[in-house]
């Protein structure tokens, strides 16, 4: 969903892009969230919130940390 006035992802389909993108690449990937966690310095039950798209709020840093972990940009984790 685009915001109405700026053309721009609203907060909400950032969140949903963050939980999809992940457990593709998960899938994808020979790595678990275990493993994701551990490289990106969160707790496994904070990216497993994520992962499942029921985190309230996303900060910057765990979107830097999570992109990282996964070997990918933070541009292609929220697109």
């Amino acid at each position: 969903m685009e915001n109405q006035i700026s053309g721009q992802p609203n907060l909400a389909s950032l969140t949903d892009n963050v939980s999809n993108n992940i457990n593709s690449l998960i899938k994808d990937k020979t790595i678990d969230l275990r493993e994701v966690a551990k490289i990106s310095a969160l707790s496994p039950e904070r990216l497993d919130d994520i992962a499942k798209g029921t985190a309230q709020h996303i900060s910057l840093s765990e979107i830097v940390a999570i992109a990282h972990a996964l070997g990918i940009s933070e541009i292609e984790l929220l697109s």
